[in-house]
């Protein structure tokens, strides 16, 4: 998957190389935080999965570009949505704040 989405430029790891780019950068004093964005422990409530939902139909026209087919996209989608459902799930992702002085 993460090669599927450098080919249209996205790069979901960014967040964890953020520390280095500002270090090779030239900034002093680097600090950095990482707070949940979303973390939803078992079955995914209905809100969030409507929101979820919201988010895969807004950035389809996008995401087609990163795979081979809109029916490959779909089918990416349907299996998050299940994995969103399953009662044994934990999905996460993390917000990376970090700054520092020039």
């Amino acid at each position: 998957m993460f090669g599927l989405l450098g080919k249209v430029g996205f790069d979901p790891l960014v967040g964890r190389k953020l520390y280095h780019l500002f270090h090779r950068a030239g900034f002093r004093r680097i600090d950095v935080q990482a707070m949940p964005h979303h973390l939803i422990a078992g079955r995914a409530d209905p809100h969030q999965l409507e929101n979820w939902e919201t988010k895969f139909r807004t950035i389809r026209p996008y995401a087609l570009k990163a795979f081979p087919s809109a029916q490959a996209y779909d089918q990416f989608v349907d299996a998050c949505m299940e994995r969103f459902k399953a009662e044994d799930s934990l999905t996460y992702s993390v917000t990376f704040i970090v700054s520092g002085v020039c």
